[in-house]
């Protein structure tokens, strides 16, 4: 944020809930005239939505850039702001879930889950966005109107995110449980196997119309 406020001459604008944390962005920033700290809790509605806080910071409609990392409810917070159009947005995904799901946590700052980046996409496209790149786990969305200057063939979140986990379930004839693409969960390392998902018993998972391998040979 520094390296902006010198090089470009912005003004940056830092809203923090967590006291750890604040404490620490007033030890780096706190000296800056170019850059305002603020502890609060960002809601949804009411005094604390984003909207508010940032018009109170005097910031105008279209400024630059819009960095939104909560570790959870970031999708609701991006579709709760309404009267701000940033030219850039980054906001936080959960690169566990594949590319081809559609998954939005429960709206609840108590919720810790994330959102998937094809999720993201659709409040992108419905506010005026276009997906322009990934990194690890934040999407860089950019207003529809500066996209062509990126120069993309295309934006299609293949083409731009590998997911850090690809996991799939699926279960045979026999109701057995598999899982694969998941090999361990990522922010803890705990493995993940096809023996932990098993919701029913080792002895009513068969098939029914199945063969039987037991030969009954009479006299």
């Amino acid at each position: 944020m520094l390296q902006f406020g010198e090089n470009l001459n912005w003004f940056g604008f830092f809203i923090e809930a967590n006291e750890e944390t604040f404490e620490s962005l007033l030890r780096n920033h706190g000296a800056s005239r170019k850059v305002r700290c603020l502890r609060k809790f960002v809601e949804f509605d009411g005094t604390n939505r984003l909207d508010r806080l940032i018009q109170e910071a005097g910031f105008p409609t279209d400024f630059d850039l819009l960095s939104i990392d909560i570790d959870g409810a970031d999708y609701f917070v991006w579709e709760s702001l309404n009267f701000f159009r940033p030219r850039v947005v980054v906001i936080e995904f959960n690169p566990s879930i594949p590319n081809d799901v559609v998954f939005v946590q429960a709206r609840d700052m108590n919720v810790n889950q994330g959102s998937s980046l094809l999720a993201l996409t659709f409040p992108g496209k419905q506010k005026g966005y276009e997906l322009i790149c990934c990194t690890a786990c934040n999407a860089f969305f950019v207003v529809k109107e500066f996209f062509s200057l990126f120069g993309l063939e295309s934006n299609h979140i293949t083409k731009l995110f590998v997911p850090a986990s690809d996991g799939r379930i699926f279960h045979g004839f026999d109701s057995y449980i598999h899982v694969t693409g998941m090999p361990r969960l990522i922010w803890s390392g705990t493995a993940v196997e096809s023996d932990d998902f098993q919701v029913i018993p080792a002895s009513l998972r068969r098939f029914g119309d199945a063969q039987s391998r037991v030969i009954s040979i009479e006299k």
